[in-house]
């Protein structure tokens, strides 16, 4: 178990009280999952409570700060071109300070499925400022194409 952030010795319980009881909840699911049972005590499908409990945070916060059409915008155009809380440097190395364990889980996700580091991101390795920013904008672009698929809301939509 690695940590991010220093912990006291009481929040350090709660921490690990509470990883190994959603670990023990993904092993039974895993187990159920993997041998066909079914629940009859829960009416969710086994993905999405997997994916509820699994749920990024860095994702949450993405959804919560940015609308569908600006998330939309981020999965087509990237953030290269000026996206609200992520433009300066400061900015940029809040998030990443805030959710780093978050942002790498997605990096390394990327790279199992593709099987590299993205370049603009590896480029910038010794330089703090500029990595940070490059692996949180990464980040935010897989994360409003996972949200969006890239597709606009149309205003009927968002009235209805």
């Amino acid at each position: 178990m690695r940590y991010c952030t220093r912990l006291h010795k009481k929040e350090l319980l709660w921490f690990t009280w509470t990883y190994l009881l959603f670990q023990g909840l993904l092993s039974l699911l895993d187990m159920v999952a993997f041998y066909g049972l079914e629940l009859d005590i829960v009416d969710i499908d086994y993905f999405t409570l997997r994916g509820y409990i699994m749920e990024n945070e860095f994702k949450k916060w993405m959804k919560d700060n940015y609308s569908d059409n600006e998330l939309a915008d981020i999965a087509n155009h990237g953030c290269s071109g000026g996206v609200g809380g992520m433009i300066y440097y400061r900015e940029t190395e809040a998030i990443y300070t805030k959710y780093a364990c978050e942002l790498h889980e997605i990096l390394k996700e990327y790279k199992e499925n593709v099987g590299n580091f993205p370049d603009y991101v590896t480029d910038e390795l010794g330089y703090f400022s500029r990595f940070t920013n490059a692996v949180v904008w990464f980040c935010a672009e897989i994360v409003a194409q996972e949200i969006t698929q890239g597709e606009y809301i149309s205003e009927t939509e968002l009235r209805g």
